[in-house]
């Protein structure tokens, strides 16, 4: 018997997310979310003395930088460290653990989403 994975978009489409709007900016609509980081997510560090094209390149660095800023949009309130966030980013990777970001309707979109908050 083999046990098939599913993402919550397998069921829930992103437009019927529980999208919010913030105070200071009701236009901008975001959801809280629990999500995957992909193990091939790696900061510019990382990928130093990988063998790519530049535009192959350069998506991995945007697509890095977007699952970063998800991560610290989230922990913005808490704990506004650049840092700490990227060092969440890898930790959380690299043991293959969730962890909570805040997307924007619209935005970028976690490959895998867990849970919605």
């Amino acid at each position: 018997m083999s046990v098939e994975q599913i993402d919550l978009f397998d069921i829930l489409p992103p437009a019927e997310l529980p999208w919010k709007s913030k105070s200071y900016d009701p236009h901008r609509l975001y959801c809280n979310v629990l999500a995957m980081i992909p193990k091939r997510v790696l900061s510019p560090t990382e990928r130093w003395g990988i063998q790519c094209t530049e535009a192959e390149r350069k998506a991995a660095y945007d697509e890095w930088g977007e699952y970063a800023m998800a991560i610290w949009h989230y922990q913005w309130s808490i704990d506004r460290k650049w840092e700490k966030c990227i060092r969440q980013l890898s930790d959380y990777r690299d043991r293959g653990e969730p962890i909570w970001m805040e997307i924007v309707k619209g935005g970028f979109m976690p490959e895998k989403i867990i849970e919605v908050f």
